[in-house]
């Protein structure tokens, strides 16, 4: 089975964002603590602030963006495993109602739309492997052809 996933997707569902509250909430912390006696100044009132407001729209963000991707995701022919969260499972490519993708910084970001639910859900998300610059096209998963061997598994 070839590997499908682009590399940084750990780094993009688990290091960035415990890096990311990690610092703020050091930011939340850290100011009152560092105003002493004097209590917290309208400077350190609006930096905490900003750290609440960062928090929720780098959540949201992260949401709409990062917590939805696969873990894993390999070709195996006639289906594509997906990984996440300690579950496994395997999609015959006659299943896949539509394949859409966007491209995301210098990712393109694949959905795949199933025909039923599955313990993963019916809507499958991942990054697909490739390198940083976006107008090469020379992604592990050429994207025309996973289409043309998903029209082919479906019979139309």
């Amino acid at each position: 089975m070839k590997k499908q996933i682009s590399n940084s997707t750990f780094f993009d569902k688990k290091v960035f964002p415990s890096l990311l509250f990690t610092f703020l909430t050091f930011m939340v912390i850290s100011v009152p603590l560092a105003a002493g006696e004097n209590g917290t100044t309208t400077m350190g009132s609006i930096a905490i602030l900003a750290a609440i407001l960062m928090a929720i729209f780098g959540y949201i963000f992260m949401q709409e963006q990062f917590f939805d991707l696969m873990d894993e995701v390999y070709d195996d022919g006639d289906a594509l495993v997906f990984k996440n969260s300690g579950k496994e499972i395997r999609v015959n490519l006659r299943d896949i109602l539509d394949l859409s993708s966007e491209m995301t910084s210098a990712r393109r970001k694949v959905t795949l739309l199933l025909n039923h639910e599955t313990e993963l859900g019916h809507k499958l998300t991942f990054y697909t492997r490739g390198n940083f610059l976006p107008h090469q096209n020379n992604l592990a998963v050429n994207l025309e052809e996973l289409n043309n061997r998903i029209t082919l598994a479906r019979g139309h």
